[in-house]
């Protein structure tokens, strides 16, 4: 397991944060309070046990199935059972929630408020924004792909780049405009108006408020109506004030969808923090409780542009800020945690199916622990099993934020490819090779195929070894069995060892040169590494710098001997060096020097052009040459 991600010790991050400096309406039990924040910017609530976050699409829940409930629009004979429902659930296994922490890598740091919904468009779940344990609200944006956090937060945030630093925003998947919408929240400037949309990995605002748009608020329930074809905007805290107004959003557009004549009949009371999700199986949105401001259970459905109270029957107990979607794989709603009456954090399951309500928790073997508004989005087709609903952290108590991540739904039992970090490396190094087991029954042991050299295989989701000889990418496969023998086998996940770098010339032409003429070229050739090579120079002379280049030229400017030292490192860190003796002299002496002037002369007016070569001897560190020897007798 990863020891830095726990949903209780949250990891504090301040990047892209902004600290509060207006007021945050938040609903206590029994009591609508607008809470002033702390000097420091945190968002708090005096006597909350726990912040929660807003209600946003909640299009997740987690969670689950048990055993077979007869839906009351069908009649159960001694051995058929008939319905008049043109629904087909599909076939409905023991409720279980699989942790996904091991075997995930770090990404978001922990929080509470956060928005998460599944964006089909781009085939993953995405995360936004915030608030950390020091009360920071945050703007960056995560998505979940293939088992591995992926950040599509830019380097420099500008303003239009994204939403800004927003806790407890609503956000949904907008099937019929193909782009993730987010809305409201409470960010630096108080409470938010803003509509954004999330498309290829890009942020645009759409709206800026006012208008025939909804008041900005926080802790708005939205969910998609795929029998309308339009996203649902409910309720929510604005200026301190419950709502219980209903919009549409649709081609860029906010429509009211609140009954012009408001009854107890026609509508959800003012509420903030209710779950809400579409329900295919009832071709309607379905919200559940929230806070009125007391906690609520009752149960709506909107179709139609109608709302229909369907309370009725068991139930689960009064409750808000809790975590709610579809789980597609087994046909059923299903919530998970949430607030109740007295402001104790819930860690129940339960599921919604043809009008009834089924507590489903005491058939789980393991669930995430209890919490408020965790920000859950189905997965489709993220993992073997196709299907599954993601929870990733809410919040646990005060301000204090989870980094777990919980799938349900996942069905038969399947594994993620094996996660290889790194996925190219230099022999001899560290690496760490986990996968994520879902589904089946039981417990699950393993065993690995197509480890390198010095890695062997062993009864564990996650590896660590050292490769001893570096070769050709070796394919890994991890196969898991559950405790009815069922078995599984992962993709195959590529591993590349390389040789470690190796500096196998390292060559100077000339070796030997003069100083302020001789341009002398540096040339360094290397043998294995990983990715990326970079260079470094020491010891080199006067007028030659340390360029991060295997070929360099420069001219010397100071005489003497030099040692060179070259250096190279790969993507790894693993280093290599070299070693070359260079030369530098002074300039070769010269005996002559011989020069043409030029002269003008004048001559009976005329003038002339004379010529002349002059030759002298260049006495400059020069002997004279021996004179001739004399004839005896001497000169003549």
């Amino acid at each position: 397991m990863n020891p830095s991600r726990t949903s209780v010790a949250p990891r504090v991050h301040r990047r892209n944060s902004t600290r509060h400096p207006a007021a945050l309406a938040l609903l206590a039990v029994g009591t609508l309070l607008a809470l002033s924040l702390p000097p420091y910017g945190g968002i708090g609530a005096v006597g909350l046990t726990v912040n929660r976050s807003a209600g946003m699409e909640t299009h997740l829940v987690v969670v689950a199935n048990h055993s077979i409930h007869v839906p009351s629009k069908c009649a159960q004979g001694s051995a058929a059972m008939t319905c008049s429902s043109a629904v087909v659930l599909p076939k409905v296994s023991a409720p279980d929630w699989v942790n996904l922490t091991p075997g995930v890598a770090a990404g978001p740091s922990a929080r509470y408020g956060s928005a998460m919904a599944y964006d089909a468009q781009d085939g993953y779940p995405l995360l936004f924004g915030g608030a950390n344990a020091s009360g920071r609200t945050l703007r960056d944006t995560w998505a979940f792909k293939s088992g591995a956090w992926v950040s599509f937060t830019p380097g420099v945030l500008n303003v239009r780049d994204s939403p800004p630093p927003l806790a407890f925003a609503s956000m949904s998947y907008d099937a019929a405009d193909h782009q993730v919408v987010l809305f409201g929240g409470v960010g630096p400037k108080g409470v938010n108006g803003q509509t954004w949309g999330f498309q290829a990995g890009h942020w645009t605002l759409l709206g800026t408020g006012g208008g025939m748009s909804p008041l900005g608020r926080v802790n708005a329930s939205m969910a998609y109506d795929a029998t309308d074809g339009y996203l649902l905007l409910f309720g929510g805290i604005s200026a301190g004030h419950l709502l219980r107004d209903s919009w549409s959003f649709s081609l860029g557009t906010w429509t009211t969808r609140t009954p012009t004549n408001l009854t107890v009949a026609s509508s959800p009371t003012h509420r903030s923090g209710a779950a809400m999700t579409y329900d295919p199986a009832e071709a309607a949105v379905v919200l559940f409780g929230g806070a009125t401001p007391t906690a609520a259970n009752d149960t709506w459905e909107f179709s139609g542009g109608t709302w229909r109270n369907v309370t009725g029957g068991a139930a689960p107990t009064p409750r808000y800020a809790t975590g709610s979607g579809f789980d597609v794989a087994h046909g059923r709603l299903v919530l998970f945690g949430g607030l109740g009456t007295t402001g104790a954090l819930l860690g129940e399951t339960w599921t919604f199916v043809s009008g009834a309500w089924s507590d489903v928790t005491s058939l789980e073997t393991s669930a995430p622990s209890p919490r408020a508004a965790p920000p859950m989005a189905t997965v489709a087709g993220g993992s073997p099993s196709g299907q599954f609903l993601l929870l990733f952290g809410g919040s646990l108590g005060g301000v204090a934020g989870g980094t777990d991540e919980w799938e349900f739904g996942a069905g038969a039992l399947n594994l993620t490819a094996a996660a290889v970090v790194p996925s190219a490396t230099d022999a001899y190094l560290t690496v760490q090779l986990s996968t994520v087991a879902f589904g089946g029954s039981g417990t699950y042991s393993y065993s690995w195929q197509g480890l390198p050299q010095g890695c062997l295989s062993a009864n564990r989701s996650m590896l660590t070894c050292q490769p001893n000889s570096s070769g050709p990418p070796v394919s890994i496969v991890v196969t898991a069995i559950d405790t009815q023998g069922a078995t599984a086998s992962s993709a195959p996940s590529l591993l590349i060892v390389n040789p470690i770098p190796t500096i196998v010339g390292f060559t100077a032409s000339p070796y030997s040169a003069v100083v302020g003429v001789t341009n002398v070229t540096f040339v360094v050739t290397v043998s294995g590494g990983t990715g990326h090579l970079r260079f470094s120079f020491a010891g080199v002379p006067p007028g030659c710098g340390s360029p991060n280049s295997s070929r360099f030229s420069c001219i010397p400017t100071a005489i003497g001997g030099y040692s060179l030292v070259a250096t190279v490192v790969d993507n790894v860190n693993v280093t290599g060096q070299a070693t070359l003796n260079l030369v530098v002299s002074a300039a070769a002496p010269s005996t002559f020097w011989t020069a043409t002037h030029t002269a003008e002369i004048v001559v009976g007016g005329v003038v002339v052009a004379v010529v002349a070569a002059v030759a002298w001897r260049h006495h400059r560190k020069v002997r004279a040459p021996p004179s001739a020897p004399q004839p005896p007798g001497g000169p003549e």
